[in-house]
C-alpha cells in the first residue's frame, strides 16, 4: 500500500509477466463501475521513480476476510431469515462481467464489504487477470478457473442467478 500525494492510501499493481496487467485493472473497473457494480476507486499513479502503477484506493472500513465471505455465502442477514436484498442481482453482475472479460481470478478474495450504517456494501476488485491477461480471447474462462468454480459455490448457496444460453456456460 502506498500514500498518494492526493491524501489517499491506494494497493498498487504493475505490469508483471510481460501482461499489461495495468490496463486490464483500469479498464475492468471502469467497466464495472459503468454498469452498476462498486469497485474501489482507480487511479495511475507515479512512483518516486517515474514508474507508473495502476491504483485501487483503500476502502476505510473494511470487514475481513471472514465476515465478507459469510456474507456471500450466507441466504440471510443476521439470525432473523431476512434475505439479502439484491446481493443476488450485484454477484450476477460481477459474474456475467467476469464471463464478459473473461476475469480468471474471481475468487472469495476479491470482494470487500463494509458496513454502511447497518447495510452491508459489496465492492469487487481485482481484474489483474482478465482482458488482456490471455490475449486474444478464445471463449470464456475455462470451468476449473476461480471465476467458475466460484461462481458455482455461489449458485449452490443460492446467491448467483446465471441464464445459460445455448449451454455457453
Amino acid at each position: 500500500m502506498v500514500d498518494a500525494d492526493d491524501g489517499g492510501l491506494y494497493y498498487i499493481k504493475g505490469d508483471a509477466h510481460g501482461r499489461p496487467i495495468r490496463a486490464s485493472e483500469w479498464l475492468g473497473t471502469h467497466i464495472a463501475e459503468a454498469v452498476g457494480i462498486q469497485a474501489p476507486a482507480p487511479v495511475a499513479i507515479e512512483r518516486s521513480n517515474g514508474e507508473i502503477v495502476f491504483g485501487s484506493r483503500r476502502i476505510a472500513g473494511v470487514a475481513d476476510d471472514l465476515l465478507t465471505r459469510s456474507y456471500l455465502m450466507t441466504s440471510s442477514a443476521g439470525n432473523v431469515a431476512v434475505p439479502v436484498t439484491g446481493l443476488s442481482t450485484i454477484l450476477s453482475k460481477i459474474y456475467a462481467l467476469d464471463m464478459f472479460l473473461n476475469n480468471e481470478d474471481r475468487h472469495f478474495g476479491n470482494y470487500l464489504s463494509i458496513d454502511d450504517n447497518g447495510v452491508r456494501r459489496l465492492y469487487s476488485f481485482d481484474f489483474s487477470r482478465a482482458v488482456f491477461w490471455q490475449w486474444p480471447w478464445n471463449g470464456y474462462p475455462a470451468p476449473t478457473t476461480h471465476t467458475r468454480t466460484h461462481g458455482k459455490l455461489l449458485r449452490h448457496a443460492g446467491k448467483l442467478v446465471i441464464l445459460r444460453l445455448e449451454g455457453a456456460l
